[in-house]
């Protein structure tokens, strides 16, 4: 599994640069089971972060509302947004020691999981409930 997770780098990053819904989200489905799969599949797919990231950045960027057939209504819909999100997410868990800042570098709004969350403002100190 290990030696076609490589292979599969450069046919799922022609997959998300087609930029069509279905593909887009079938492509991020096979790359999360494929993250899924193994523990050391991240690390395998590491040196190819280069080509998968820059597919990725513009679907996390834009925070792109549902996409999926429009007929159906809400039902079968699929947010690739949230699908790239969460890939970002198990590509830095399992990619191994700095992951997550490469990650960054290209995706400049993703949160590695060890920073706290925060809108840019901080806590206030308190001691004996005055604010220091």
């Amino acid at each position: 599994l290990l030696p076609a997770a490589a292979e599969m780098a450069a046919a799922l990053r022609c997959a998300l640069a087609t930029r069509q819904p279905q593909v887009v989200a079938a492509a991020l489905t096979i790359l999360l089971a494929l993250l899924r799969s193994h523990a050391r599949v991240g690390e395998a797919l590491r040196p190819h972060f280069k080509q998968l990231l820059p597919t990725l950045a513009p679907l996390v960027l834009r925070g792109q509302a549902s996409l999926g057939d429009e007929g159906e209504g809400t039902r079968g819909r699929v947010n690739v947004a949230d699908l790239a999100v969460e890939a970002l997410e198990l590509m830095e868990a399992r990619g191994g020691c700095g992951a997550g800042e490469q990650i960054k570098a290209v995706v400049p709004t993703f949160h590695k999981a060890s920073e706290p969350k925060s809108r840019g403002f901080r806590q206030p100190l308190f001691r004996n409930g005055d604010v220091v």
